[in-house]
């Protein structure tokens, strides 16, 4: 066999060792003096749905529902009988015709 073609896989083998050996240092964001990395003052929240509506005339999937509940706390929540219960509102009347609410 060629001497180069002996070579050739050596040169690569000590080319990789080298490259292993010098991707163990420190990362460079640590070395410049910033936080390693998994040190976070912030939490990233990702959904599989984009965008989320936190509208709840929009909204219409999982992900938007998911949004709206943590977001908005309902004035009346239904009792264990399906009728409403007082949640946020203390109180509520309807008017006469039926078209305007007052929650207090």
């Amino acid at each position: 066999m060629n001497k180069s073609k002996r070579f050739l896989p050596f040169l690569g083998g000590i080319l990789l060792i080298l490259m292993a050996i010098l991707s163990c240092g420190k990362p460079a964001a640590e070395a410049a003096g910033e936080k390693p990395a998994g040190q976070y003052d912030s939490i990233l929240r990702t959904t599989q749905d984009w965008p989320t509506y936190t509208d709840p005339a929009v909204g219409n999937d999982q992900s938007d529902t998911i949004t709206m509940v943590h977001l908005y706390d309902p004035l009346l929540y239904p009792d264990l009988r399906g009728e409403p219960a007082p949640h946020i509102a203390s109180s509520w009347s309807v008017s006469d015709d039926g078209l305007e609410y007052t929650f207090t």
